[in-house]
């Protein structure tokens, strides 16, 4: 049987310039599956500091342009880019037209 989650159900926090979204998670859907996506929207020519420690990250762009900074090493995002990160601090910055990525973070096995 699915299980469907509403906006109104998805918890979010606003940032210095952007707003995250938790899409699922353990916690959202009451999953045994340690997955998790989180859905940043960046505003315009803003950053967004994320934590995806111990994490293989799968990031895909929704909207926007950008870059994203991992590792020391800096790549050029666009809509409909997907990358693959290393686990560890992650920066997402945002064009002149802002940014919406979606992160999947599954645990490093």
């Amino acid at each position: 049987m699915p299980i469907v989650r509403g906006p109104a159900a998805l918890p979010s926090r606003r940032g210095p310039g952007y707003v995250e979204t938790v899409c699922a998670s353990t916690e959202v859907f009451d999953a045994p599956v340690p997955l998790r996506v989180r859905r940043f929207v960046v505003d315009a020519r803003s950053t967004a500091e994320v934590d995806a420690r111990g994490a293989e990250v799968m990031a895909y762009v929704v909207a926007g342009s950008g870059s994203v900074e991992v590792g020391g090493e800096l790549h050029e995002l666009r809509r409909e880019s997907m990358a693959w990160l290393d686990p560890g601090p992650i920066r997402l910055s945002a064009g002149d037209g802002g940014l919406e990525v979606l992160l999947t973070e599954a645990p490093r096995v």
